[in-house]
């Protein structure tokens, strides 16, 4: 363990690190993102990206006014998102490895379009483009390079995105809206585990349960295992890289560990196959079918009499044989 306490004047409701590990980025209240050197924590970043957009006279005076509520970096490390609750998304571009060791965080695209507050973000796995959820249960998808909007939802349907999968709304995450009581807002956050065993997706409620449902759930009614631990709703559940899952309660102000265990399958005997032609109960009617071992099969109809000579006429009442009435 690090052994580390950072203590911030401001309150935290996101984390994110680097894919290096060399980064740790916060999301704030008043729309703030803090980004520290890892494990030094000295800070290299603090500044209301709203602020910076708007030529630096924000809302707010010198930082914004609604919070942060997720900040996520691409794969490659050059960028973190910051979804804030003003309806926007924040595109920053991070530069590493620059004279003395310096980083580099400046604004590179702000990216409208949501009718909502976005709740949360993810990068395609080639960092291309970047999708987001809002409360209102919207999916965007803007292009990294120039902050365009992309209309066509359809056109990303076979796109890879970052692992693991952390985004409530998609196809990968149907199953997780399977409970009739929940609305658009029940489900806090999800997470897919990491390989070898990143066939689960873990989610939590504001029922205070922890389920596991197997990934990808595009099912409307998937089976799943509750785990009850919260005694309040659960906002965030992540995978730890060795699939160990951490669930952070919100009232109750807990934080549980969960082991990711493979359930043992009892060992049985196999069954005894019991073939149609070795059951012969009830199929012999007689004594020859029963030394027939094929008799339950059922004997050929015996052929109907072919009728004779049509008669010159049919006595009036009585229908004719060959079908005249």
């Amino acid at each position: 363990a690090v052994g580390r306490i950072l203590r911030t004047d401001l309150q935290a409701f996101a984390v994110a690190f680097s894919p290096d590990g060399q980064l740790l980025a916060l999301g704030c209240e008043q729309g703030v993102v803090e980004v520290y050197a890892f494990p030094s924590l000295q800070p290299v970043f603090r500044e209301a990206p709203a602020r910076l957009a708007s030529g630096g006279s924000g809302p707010g005076g010198r930082f914004g006014c609604e919070r942060m509520s997720e900040v996520l970096f691409s794969a490659d490390g050059a960028l973190l998102a910051a979804a804030c609750w003003d309806q926007t998304v924040y595109l920053l571009r991070v530069r590493q490895g620059l004279a003395d060791g310096q980083v580099e965080v400046k604004l590179h695209k702000v990216l409208s379009g949501n009718s909502s507050s976005p709740t949360c973000i993810m990068f395609s796995a080639d960092g291309e483009y970047i999708m987001s959820n809002s409360k209102d249960m919207q999916i965007l998808v803007w292009r990294t390079k120039d902050g365009a909007r992309q209309r066509a939802t359809s056109a990303f349907r076979d796109t890879r995105w970052q692992t693991p999968w952390t985004c409530v709304i998609g196809w990968p995450t149907i199953g997780v809206w399977a409970d009739p009581d929940y609305d658009g807002t029940d489900v806090k956050s999800v997470c897919q585990s990491h390989p070898p065993d990143g066939g689960y997706l873990a989610m939590g409620d504001d029922k205070g349960c922890v389920k596991l449902l197997r990934f990808p759930s595009p099912f409307v009614d998937p089976p799943c295992q509750v785990c009850p631990g919260h005694s309040a709703f659960v906002t965030r559940v992540r995978f730890s890289r060795s699939n160990v899952l951490v669930s952070l309660g919100g009232d109750d102000h807990s934080i549980c560990q969960w082991s990711l265990q493979p359930v043992a399958e009892e060992a049985r005997p196999p069954a005894r196959v019991v073939h149609p032609w070795e059951d012969l109960e009830g199929a012999q009617e007689d004594a020859d079918a029963a030394r027939d071992r094929y008799g339950f099969l059922g004997s050929s109809r015996r052929p109907l009499p072919r009728p004779g000579p049509r008669p010159a006429f049919a006595p009036e009442g009585i229908p004719d044989a060959w079908g005249d009435a």
